[in-house]
């Protein structure tokens, strides 16, 4: 295994930790849930294009002749 995919996967699973710690209770509004579903959106985008990024490696570096 890459070791690159070692410590992605090591931010994903401390990112899990971080968010199965349960914060002070307080009542969520609107703005709460706009923050909650962005976030997720732009986790998701950065997973994507880090996916992208590592499994093109190769021809990306044969473009730019490595």
């Amino acid at each position: 295994m890459r070791p690159i995919l070692l410590l992605r996967n090591s931010v994903l699973i401390a990112l899990a930790l971080l968010a199965s710690v349960v914060p002070l209770a307080r009542d969520l509004n609107l703005f709460d849930g706009f923050v909650t579903i962005a976030a997720s959106a732009v986790a998701l985008l950065i997973y994507a294009a880090a996916d992208g990024l590592l499994a093109n490696s190769p021809l990306l570096l044969k473009l730019i002749g490595r």
